[in-house]
């Protein structure tokens, strides 16, 4: 039975033979091939398909697997491949700028609207791992700006991304849209 299929069988309550194993080495494989700095520039449990130029790094991957790819790992163990797909959806605004500047240890996201500007920045820390230093709102008037922002926000799912990564892990796993957190929780954010 592929792990596809066994996850659903699971997900769907009907009684399976075998456990499912499915694992996330998706932080530890990017360890191995990039500096932590770099590392967060892909998200943890994101699809990392065999074509991209990063499986050629070796930063300390054990040399028994410094030719396998992220996805020969689930192959060559027979593992289930869990993906999370974080860029499910792009956002088009109308009336809105969504500026994002980004140095070497520094991203500043701004929203420049007719009835405002908000700006958010994160610090990166040594780790690789994002810091926010400020938070879009400041004061009490700042939730207009929100407001604003979200009656002029259009969600628009990519359909094609997804069902390209679907194609890609084929029968090796399941894959989830990550919504990250509630509306209001991505208010708060």
């Amino acid at each position: 039975m592929q792990n596809k299929e066994l996850a659903l069988n699971v997900l769907n309550n009907k009684v399976t033979e075998i456990i499912p194993f499915f694992p996330d080495i998706s932080d530890w494989y990017k360890t191995k091939r990039l500096p932590s700095d770099q590392a967060v520039q892909i998200p943890t449990g994101s699809f990392i398909p065999d074509d991209l130029p990063l499986h050629e790094n070796n930063f300390s991957m054990p040399e028994e697997f410094e030719n396998w790819t992220y996805v020969d790992f689930y192959r060559n163990f027979d593992w289930g491949l869990p993906v999370h797909i974080y860029d499910w959806c792009d956002f088009n605004y109308n009336n809105v700028d969504n500026i994002v500047k980004r140095t070497e240890n520094v991203i500043i996201r701004q929203f420049r609207t007719p009835v405002g500007t908000l700006q958010h920045t994160d610090a990166v820390a040594v780790d690789g791992s994002l810091t926010p230093v400020e938070h879009y709102v400041k004061e009490i008037n700042d939730w207009k700006i929100i407001r604003y922002i979200i009656k002029n926000t259009v969600p628009s799912a990519k359909y094609g991304h997804i069902n390209n990564i679907l194609k890609k892990m084929g029968d090796l796993g399941i894959a989830d849209l990550v919504f990250c957190a509630s509306p209001f929780g991505n208010i708060l954010h």
